[in-house]
């Protein structure tokens, strides 16, 4: 998501822990309030770990009927740290090969060249006589 004011564009990337939690609020609402942790990217640029979302509609209604106590305990509550204290801490899975070199189990594995899932350059019907 990129937000934009006066003082610069706010790329906010919404990784897969956040995206467990928040991606039905995140791909069906218009007006967001996002959580998150700044860092300055450029002059003017920052960009945002989001932590969390709420539609705006939602935290409206929350703050009349309920109050701003309430929206405090919305926005401060987060349901990744819950489940992050729920896994077992433990090493990372590192792949290590017969040489002895240590590869990320998220390292790009795919071989050189041209891959078999991509369509061919061309794969839509020409008729005799029309160019294309």
């Amino acid at each position: 998501v990129t937000l934009d004011d006066s003082t610069g564009p706010i790329d906010a990337a919404f990784f897969d822990d956040v995206q467990e939690n928040y991606a039905s609020t995140l791909f069906n609402s218009w007006l967001l309030i996002i959580r998150g942790r700044l860092r300055r990217s450029g002059p003017r640029g920052v960009s945002m770990r989001a932590t969390g979302c709420w539609d705006l509609g939602d935290v409206r209604r929350l703050w009349k009927d309920e109050g701003m106590d309430a929206v405090r305990s919305l926005l401060t509550h987060d349901p990744a740290s819950e489940q992050a204290q729920d896994v077992q801490t433990g090493p990372r899975k590192v792949l290590v090969h017969a040489s002895g070199f240590q590869q990320s189990p998220y390292a790009d594995i795919t071989p050189a060249g041209v891959s078999v899932n991509r369509p061919p350059g061309k794969f839509w019907h020409s008729s005799p006589g029309i160019s294309g």
